[in-house]
């Protein structure tokens, strides 16, 4: 985060008086940036840029009630259910301390917020140890990719969209009768496991989670070996893992090159039971 040069401050020793601050800032091409452009003792103001994405962790403030107001483009908001609240350009959203959350970026252009956050009195907000998870652990702080891992998380998020979403849900949710949620599911794990099951599909039950989907086998996921090369495989799990994973790795293109030459010979589905042997 890195505050405005004409942010408006006040002091806790400081004598009240009135600030004019203002809301400018560049549009991104990618990635975001959080501006603060105000402060007082009990409350901040941040404008927040998203070219694409979010905040991607459920997470929750324990020391502020914010809200934030969209001044361009569109976002959703979901809580840990994966309730989902829409918001448009003039429309804003209250969150209070306490309530989980994470928000998108589902415009097509820019998403520009207005961040205004109140904490109790003289008690300031305490930053990334206040962000807890739904385990009531702070979120991790992820490294930034290497250039390398870079050009296969943007593409790969371009084609996750456009392909996988339909299913899968572009926040990670899943959608019921279509395809599980990847928000935190065990099946992102094991890299051997993952690519296989994207390489030929899957077929039948499968637990996400400890849970059951899929119960009746009227579900299946298909084959991406014939239509997808190893760059395109690589670079949807490494968007996948970064999104929705807790300490995410990315997935080399060598490493769907090798599975693939490996299960070369298989013309069928996975099924759980088969993916579970494979350590």
């Amino acid at each position: 985060m890195q505050a405005s040069a004409n942010a408006a401050r006040i002091a806790e020793n400081e004598k009240p008086k009135s600030k004019k601050f203002s809301l400018k800032t560049p549009y991104m091409k990618q990635g975001r940036v959080t501006q603060l452009v105000a402060e007082t003792t009990n409350m901040w103001i941040h404008t927040k840029i998203n070219a694409e994405g979010g905040e991607n962790e459920i997470h929750q403030h324990l020391d502020e009630d914010h809200a934030f107001i969209v001044l361009e483009g569109q976002m959703s908001v979901f809580d840990e259910t994966g309730a989902e609240l829409k918001i448009e350009q003039y429309q804003g959203v209250m969150i209070p301390r306490g309530a989980y959350y994470r928000y998108l970026n589902t415009g097509d252009d820019n998403l520009v917020v207005l961040r205004v956050g109140a904490g109790a009195k003289k008690q300031k907000q305490e930053g990334d140890a206040m962000r807890l998870g739904k385990d009531g652990k702070p979120l991790p702080v992820l490294p930034p990719l290497s250039a390398a891992d870079q050009a296969l998380y943007d593409p790969g998020k371009t084609t996750y969209m456009n392909t996988c979403a339909v299913c899968h849900h572009e926040a990670g949710y899943g959608n019921a009768g279509k395809g599980p949620a990847l928000l935190d599911s065990d099946w992102l794990e094991n890299e051997e496991r993952l690519v296989r099951l994207v390489l030929h599909g899957a077929r039948g039950p499968i637990a996400i989670n400890g849970e059951p989907f899929n119960s009746e086998g009227a579900l299946e996921m298909p084959a991406w070996a014939p239509s997808m090369d190893d760059q395109k495989i690589a670079g949807i799990l490494t968007f996948v893992r970064r999104e929705w994973q807790e300490n995410p790795q990315p997935v080399q293109p060598a490493t769907v090159a090798r599975i693939r030459a490996a299960t070369s010979n298989r013309s069928t589905q996975w099924t759980e039971k088969e993916l579970l042997e494979i350590k």
